[in-house]
């Protein structure tokens, strides 16, 4: 990450965080237990949290996110709501870098890097190590990225997740092979794993991390993992190759995978029917189904290359950069048509996340659906939708698309001067929540200034405000 993107990260880092910072030298280390020489997981000693405190249940839909200690220093693993503020009982002395984290039904996970392996940990919202946790894998914590034709391998994701059934995904490098390993609730290893990730061994890959790979858990716990072959140098991803494998629950390969296809395609996406979906090199959308064939009526060409996002009702979405300051959507359905009423022009440009002048540019901000289909887009420049007179920099906007291609009733919705989204989501009640960043008096090349939450909802109005 180059320096400004790594500021920009830091300054509009989103929601529920768990953040990991070097501790001071007097914060004791982590004792670590010799590594098993069977390379099997293994327990590990077990962490004392900061303080004992009633159980308190952590929010499900929270978004962790990560900031890695530098070196194999002491950190401190710390779970903040948006206001900034440590929940009772953290933060907890971890050793990391921690690259992995994630949080569900009141339990969260991480993944930290120490000198005798990957520590996972596991911890209930008081602080308190779970049961059977940590854990110790052998190698270190594997990059994963998701590739959106953007700089590098793509946008770094977390190296862990947690699948519906509870159990926890881990990506592991170690030696010359990436694996993920599946961990119960309870801490002990599923049968059936680890299995490999394909494309290349783990090495460097210009960014910070060892190598260029993804994986995805379905709904129905079937692990998609990808990787990419004869990866060169490049400002963005140039490789010979992507495949694409499915794993079931049980670690078998199922039945028609793996597939491949020329060069570096897109990050797939996982439909309900088990399909697969992604870009390739070629700009070409490729859907197959879940045994691997490809689905009638498929692929479709777009005019460059984009990444697709997929809607509650399976239909894909993809944000085109036009000419003349004029992008748009186009929205495909399961047979790979054009659906009713698209595509759609914004008469504007989609909100980047390049507010600092960052060159190469990181990409654009992607949409967030609504559960009855309605697409969100955040764009840089509200005045061809609704403002006028002569700002600088009068802030971005976000528009509202139903399903048919009409925009919704109350949007578009024109944010505050020198204000910008940088991510959306769509919460439980349906409400739009939106981080933004505000810049400076002279406009974004002074830097961002505040990052704060507006929340929506589905008529345009402002619900609430958050820090």
């Amino acid at each position: 990450m180059r320096p400004s993107h790594a500021r920009l990260a830091t300054t509009i880092a989103v929601g529920l965080v768990v953040v990991a910072a070097c501790t001071s030298a007097a914060t004791p280390a982590l004792v670590a237990t010799p590594m098993a020489t069977t390379g099997r997981p293994t327990p590990a000693p077990s962490l004392e949290p900061s303080a004992s405190v009633p159980t308190a249940k952590l929010d499900p839909n929270a978004e962790l996110y990560a900031l890695d200690c530098r070196g194999q220093e002491p950190c401190r693993l710390a779970y903040l709501p948006e206001g900034g503020t440590d929940e009772p009982g953290w933060p907890v002395v971890v050793s990391g870098p921690c690259r992995g984290t994630a949080i569900s039904d009141g339990v969260a996970y991480a993944a930290c890097d120490t000198p005798d392996g990957v520590l996972v940990h596991g911890f209930a919202a008081n602080a308190t190590p779970l049961p059977g946790w940590p854990v110790r894998l052998p190698g270190t914590t594997a990059s994963v990225y998701d590739n959106l034709f953007t700089i590098g391998c793509g946008d770094e994701r977390s190296s862990l997740r947690i699948a519906a059934s509870k159990d926890v995904v881990v990506a592991v490098a170690e030696a010359d092979v990436a694996q993920l390993y599946v961990l119960r609730p309870n801490g002990q290893p599923l049968p059936g794993w680890p299995r490999s990730f394909p494309g290349d061994p783990p090495g460097g890959d210009g960014i910070g991390g060892n190598g260029c790979r993804g994986f995805l858990v379905s709904a129905t716990d079937d692990i998609v993992a990808w990787g990419y072959e004869g990866v060169l140098p490049d400002i963005e991803l140039v490789a010979a190759r992507t495949e694409f494998t499915v794993f079931s629950p049980d670690g078998r390969t199922r039945p028609g995978w793996p597939r491949g296809s020329t060069g570096a395609t897109s990050r797939p996406l996982i439909g309900d029917d088990g399909s697969i979906s992604y870009t390739s090199a070629t700009g070409k959308i490729w859907r197959h189904r879940a045994d691997g064939e490809i689905v009638d009526g498929w692929p479709y060409q777009l005019p460059k290359q984009a990444a697709p996002f997929i809607a509650p009702d399976g239909r894909l979405v993809v944000l085109l950069h036009g000419d003349n300051d004029s992008d748009r959507a186009i929205a495909l359905d399961a047979g790979g048509n054009m659906s009713g009423g698209w595509p759609v022009s914004f008469h504007g440009r989609v909100e980047t996340r390049c507010l600092l002048g960052d060159t190469p540019c990181l990409g654009d901000i992607g949409p967030a659906f609504a559960s009855d289909g309605t697409t969100y887009v955040p764009l840089g420049s509200g005045c061809t939708w609704s403002c006028s007179g002569g700002a600088i920099d009068p802030g971005g906007a976000i528009v509202a698309i139903k399903p048919d291609g009409h925009v919704a009733t109350g949007w578009p919705v024109q944010l505050a001067g020198r204000t910008h989204a940088q991510k959306l989501t769509v919460d439980d009640e349906g409400h739009l929540v939106v981080r933004v960043a505000v810049c400076g008096p002279n406009g974004c090349a002074d830097g961002v200034t505040t990052a704060t939450t507006l929340v929506y909802g589905a008529d345009g109005l402002l619900v609430r405000t958050g820090n």
